[in-house]
């Protein structure tokens, strides 16, 4: 709460933090890639270029989750947050199941409010795929990475934005 007492704006508090901590992330992230790279190499592994997409995925999942977290951080306690992102993550990755039983079973309304939620919300199974695809003859096309690195930065900014809007509204008396 000192760094609220400064001359800065919520939003960039919020965006401060988040920056930051994707900065750190994605330091992690690049040197385990290489250390990866590098060991496969040693061993003679022939090396998929679907790792290194597979790495850019993780690192967009990563950061979905976390700015969930700081949108969920900036109107409830550090627990509820907590338990609202998991319960959130959880959903992010249930869909696309989800949506495949309702197919089976062919009810129309169920399918439009399933294809409706994946809409709203990401399809985590599809960062999960990239990296499922890794020394499998399956292919994926460049249209289907950029559409879920695309939308991943769509819901990173939607999250980001609503996150500042209510942190900017925040009042801190009972604190």
């Amino acid at each position: 709460y000192l760094i609220l007492s400064k001359p800065i704006r919520r939003s960039d508090f919020i965006l401060g933090k988040f920056f930051g901590f994707s900065w750190v992330i994605f330091l992690v992230i690049i040197l385990q890639t290489i250390v990866l790279l590098a060991l496969l190499w040693y061993k003679g592994i022939p090396i998929d270029p679907l790792l290194i997409v597979a790495a850019v995925s993780i690192l967009f999942k990563i950061f979905i989750v976390f700015s969930a977290i700081l949108f969920f951080s900036t109107f409830a306690m550090p627990l509820l947050a907590i338990c609202f992102t998991l319960g959130v993550y959880i959903v992010w990755h249930w869909l696309s199941g989800v949506l495949d039983m309702v197919l089976r079973n062919k009810e129309e309304m169920l399918i439009e409010v399933v294809r409706f939620l994946l809409v709203v919300f990401p399809n985590f199974e599809a960062h999960k795929n990239t990296k499922n695809t890794i020394w499998t003859p399956i292919g994926l096309s460049g249209a289907f990475f950029s559409m879920n690195f695309g939308l991943a930065c769509v819901y990173v900014c939607i999250l980001l934005g609503f996150a500042c809007l209510i942190f900017e509204k925040k009042r801190f008396e009972n604190v």
